[in-house]
């Protein structure tokens, strides 16, 4: 993964707040380093969620709902508690 990658997507979520994936990619997809949806999840993000740079939290909706459909998912990435947030503003 490259460095730059990395600090193009801490300086997203520290300027944006947290986003899921696809949100990230709209404003990435200026930068020539990145490929695609798939290597933006696949490797940026998760190396980035091993270094413990960020984490990734899960939204569910009530699947007790009435009409039975299927639970719908959100998944966002936020910045990690032991970022200094100054140093990406």
């Amino acid at each position: 993964m490259s460095n730059s990658i990395s600090q193009i997507v801490l300086h997203l979520l520290s300027k944006n707040g947290p986003q899921t994936s696809k949100q990230m990619l709209t404003y990435i997809k200026e930068y020539p380093e990145m490929k695609s949806h798939k290597y933006l999840k696949s490797k940026v993000l998760d190396n980035m969620k091993n270094q413990d740079l960020i984490y990734k939290k899960v939204y569910r909706s009530d699947s007790k709902n009435l009409n039975k459909t299927k639970p719908v998912k959100r998944i966002t990435y936020k910045l990690s508690k032991k970022m200094n947030y100054e140093v990406w503003r």
